[in-house]
Parts: C-alpha cells; structure tokens; sequence
C-alpha cells in the first residue's frame, strides 16, 4: 500500500483506479492543508544524514544559559506563589 501511494504521488495515473480514488479521497479529509509528497526522497535524505553521522546540537552562548535558568526560576516562583496564594477551596467545603 505505502508503494502504491508513492507510485500514486509521483503519478496519479500509475495506479488503479480505485487506488487512485481512495488517495483522492484522503487529500479531501478534513486538516489536509497542501498536496502530499512523496516519502522516499525525505527517507532517503534522514538514511545519509544518518550515516554522515546524524545532527550535532550546537552549544549555546553562556549568556543563553543564564536568561534560561532566570526563566525557569521565574516560572517556579509562578507556581510556588500561585499554588500558595490560590484559593483551592472556593465553595468552602473545608471549613
């Protein structure tokens, strides 16, 4: 079936013609946004990048750091004060 649909996106006229409905069916779901591609060639780039010895992630600044632990402290005070400031209870069963 996956041969039959990139056979089916290289050229719509390489299948039957039921395949060929049943694709044409699938590229009017709903959330479809543009026409497919096919698949082989993006495998096929991941497969030699792989054996090229993938991506490396690159290291960021120092300064990078620091505004992201700022960040991550900021938002653990959020939570920390939100948490203790919040009224849990609003139809004060509790009480």
């Amino acid at each position: 079936m996956e041969e039959l649909y990139e056979n089916y996106l290289d050229n719509p006229a390489s299948v039957p013609g039921d395949w060929r409905d049943y694709f044409d069916k699938l590229a009017q779901l709903p959330g479809v946004v543009a026409r497919d591609v096919p698949h082989l060639p993006v495998v096929n780039a991941f497969a030699k990048q792989a054996l090229l010895g993938g991506y490396r992630a690159t290291l960021s600044r120092p300064v990078d750091d620091k505004k992201q632990v700022s960040v991550l402290q900021l938002i653990t005070a959020y939570r920390t004060l939100g948490a203790r400031w919040a009224n849990l209870d609003p139809l004060k069963r509790q009480t």
